[in-house]
């Protein structure tokens, strides 16, 4: 009976190792498209941007890489995809050297660059560079255990590589070190004498702000090129990605002569924020009210102790806003914010992935964006909350829709959201459907039109855009949901191959299920081989059967040099911490 259980888990969990993040999950038809450093591959739907990158990709990559006075160092598959609908990318090494960009609406703190797609191309082909900074004995040991085996992932931080990406992508005068908004968080820790320890911006923080070392360590590692240049900028690299050093503050100090707790501090020193003379806290100079207890003259318990509220959205009863620590939404009403006494907010409810909301002009209906976690891929949905009898009322099943805000015109209630459909955005807008109960039933759509080419879109939601249903100009219908077989999946779908190498050497898994796991891999290779026609295919899905058979030799290794990297960036954050 324990074979037949561990027969069953093997298989279970074999299945996963055919997808990474259902990055190509759905797509009728894939395409290749070679250029000097890439091979590009995207779904049908996503040939516009296919096209965009496949005309600037190489060029990008060669100036990425002459800030550090190198020149491209490896050839790697580009990977773009929509059916993931939260935009992002990434860069990673394993099995080898590829980059997957999702090709959908971007967040608001990145629609800081004139194209959005190139600019997070440029960020991401930036980690490529930094960590492949190897000596030809590193790059040797390539054919041995594939792209995956760089010393920089012993020793670099994820702050300061996010940091490099930051300040590069920053350099055309674009992206997030250019952008007011994406900086105040830093200017504001001056401005209040909150400023974080080096050690604090890493990307281990669990309290707000959780994800500005990108903006931290981006603004500091700008001000030391603009300090020391670019050269000494690519040697601390240089050592960090060859062993040369094994510590951030060891290489930081023979790079550039300077310990890294004393340039931290000369940069907070050099950082200037203009503000008024005196007081600094808005709610003891009279300018603000502390929004939990509007008759105080200070912070309230909750503020001060960094109570976070977002999404804050008025109607005539009152106000929402989303508590991202427990994904709740609460309301307040008039009486309460009118009061002079501390607010007691109710909260409505409780959903996971909810990441914006609006209340119709009544507060009755609430419009919530949902990154549903229950498909392959993460997926974008928008749910209606009925706050006369507390129910849900899921919009229907459309692709990349985001962004809705709830209208009145005319005695019925609208439903207006963005809807993207590479590389255009669509607005549409769909009447509720109410009963005679007045209960909501449904939703009917009622038109849509598509903004302009190149138009910078901004949300909706965080502009407070109020569009009546009148002002929306008929247009196509969208269209119709095709028919999705089984694909042949990308090189990109065999990354998951890690998850069986964790199960090799951290979980135990006995010898029998290690070969039988191994023979359900190359049937799958042998069976993916057979039906793919595209020689680039192929030889990416090779190289991937090649790296999967290196992992073998090269995780056992690793594993013991990762925990002995993990534990002395402990205990240099901790020593780090107490001297300075």
């Amino acid at each position: 009976m324990k074979k037949l259980i561990s027969l069953a888990l093997v298989l279970l969990l074999s299945f996963s190792l055919f997808s990474f993040d259902g990055a190509v999950s759905g797509y009728k038809k894939i395409l290749v498209h070679k250029t000097q450093w890439f091979d590009v591959i995207y779904g049908a739907e996503n040939e516009q941007t296919a096209r965009l990158l496949i005309a600037n990709a190489d060029r990008i990559y060669k100036e990425a890489a002459a800030q550090y006075g190198i020149e491209p160092q490896c050839r790697m598959p580009l990977v773009i995809t929509q059916k993931v609908e939260q935009f992002n990318a990434n860069w990673s090494s394993y099995p080898y050297n590829h980059i997957v960009l999702y090709d959908t609406f971007p967040s608001d703190n990145l629609q800081v660059m004139e194209d959005t797609i190139l600019g997070t191309f440029w960020h991401e082909i930036t980690h490529s560079i930094t960590y492949n900074m190897k000596h030809p004995f590193w790059k040797s040991l390539d054919i041995v255990f594939g792209d995956e085996f760089y010393p920089g992932s012993l020793t670099v931080t994820r702050g300061m590589a996010e940091g490099a990406a930051v300040a590069s992508e920053s350099i055309t005068g674009e992206g997030r070190l250019n952008s007011e908004f994406s900086k105040h968080v830093i200017k504001q820790a001056k401005i209040e004498g909150q400023f974080p320890y080096y050690s604090d911006v890493q990307g281990a923080s669990d309290k707000y702000p959780m994800g500005a070392f990108y903006e931290f360590n981006g603004a500091f590692y700008q001000w030391v090129q603009d300090k020391y240049g670019i050269e000494k900028y690519a040697d601390f690299w240089y050592r960090l990605c060859n062993l040369k050093s094994i510590s951030v503050s060891g290489a930081f100090k023979k790079a550039f002569g300077q310990t890294l707790r004393s340039a931290w501090k000369e940069y907070e020193n050099d950082l200037t924020v203009q503000v008024d003379s005196g007081e600094k806290n808005p709610v003891k100079k009279g300018l603000a009210k502390d929004f939990f207890t509007p008759d105080s003259d200070d912070y309230s318990v909750a503020n001060d102790s960094g109570a976070l509220y977002g999404n804050l959205k008025k109607c005539d009863d009152g106000l929402i806003y989303i508590n991202s620590k427990n994904s709740s939404l609460y309301f307040v009403d008039n009486a309460s914010l009118s009061a002079g006494r501390e607010i007691q907010p109710k909260k409505l409810f409780t959903l996971q992935q909810m990441e914006k909301a609006d209340i119709s002009r009544d507060g009755r209906f609430i419009a919530l964006q949902i990154m549903s976690q229950r498909a392959a891929a993460t997926k974008s949905r928008i749910q209606i909350y009925d706050r006369k009898n507390g129910r849900f009322k899921t919009l229907p099943k459309i692709t990349n829709v985001h962004d809705a805000v709830i209208l009145e015109f005319g005695g019925n209630y609208y439903l207006v959201c963005q809807i993207y459909e590479s590389p255009i955005v669509k607005i549409a807008s769909y009447k509720l459907q109410l009963d005679d109960s007045g209960d909501l039933t449904g939703f009917s759509q009622e038109a849509s039109f598509d903004l302009e080419k190149a138009a910078l879109f901004q949300s909706m939601t965080s502009q407070g855009m109020q569009l009546p249903p009148g002002m929306l100009k008929k247009c196509l219908p969208l269209p119709q949901s095709k028919n999705l077989d089984l694909i042949i999946l990308s090189a990109a779908t065999l990354l998951k191959v890690s998850f069986f190498l964790n199960l090799l050497f951290q979980e135990k898994t006995p010898l029998p299920a290690i070969f039988l796991m191994m023979k359900i891999q190359s049937a799958f290779y042998s069976a993916t081989q057979s039906r793919t026609q595209c020689p680039a295919l192929q030889a990416l899905i090779y190289r991937a059967k090649l790296s999967f058979l290196k992992r073998l030799i090269f995780r056992a290794v690793f594993s013991i040099l990762f925990v002995f990297k993990e534990r002395l960036f402990m205990r240099e954050t901790f020593t780090g911490r107490k001297d300075s």
